[in-house]
């Protein structure tokens, strides 16, 4: 993507430096259906790769909590009968509990959390 695209990933990667882009919240690129379709092809792809080297095993994409936008890539991992755990709505990655403030990574608290969750779809 990076190499094909020079000029393209440049403005993005300015972009997402600029202060006023962050404040104002602008998402550069701005996603369409045509991204999320490629993004759950890939992943697609990614599953019959796994599944042809691990042939007895089971391929499953979680979905963390860190925002709603994956509610818009499901339907297309649906489409293509990739499975889901959807854990985006287990807590609210915004609170101090969940996430470090000013940094945003998950707190042992919310890899706990997650981890519990993973267990009881296991059994």
């Amino acid at each position: 993507f990076s190499n094909g695209r020079l000029t393209t990933n440049g403005i993005y990667h300015l972009l997402g430096k600029s202060q006023t882009v962050r404040f104002l919240g602008l998402n550069f690129p701005k996603r369409s259906g045509d991204h999320y379709r490629l993004t759950a092809a890939i992943i697609a792809k990614s599953r019959e790769e796994f599944l042809r080297e691990f042939p007895d095993s089971d391929f499953q994409v979680v979905v963390y909590p860190t925002s709603s936008r994956h509610k818009k890539l499901l339907p297309y991992l649906n489409e293509l009968g990739v499975a889901v755990v959807d854990l985006g709505q287990l807590f609210d990655p915004g609170l101090p509990k969940f996430s470090f403030v000013g940094d945003g990574h998950p707190t042992p608290v919310a890899n706990r959390t997650v981890a519990t969750e993973l267990l009881k779809e296991v059994d």
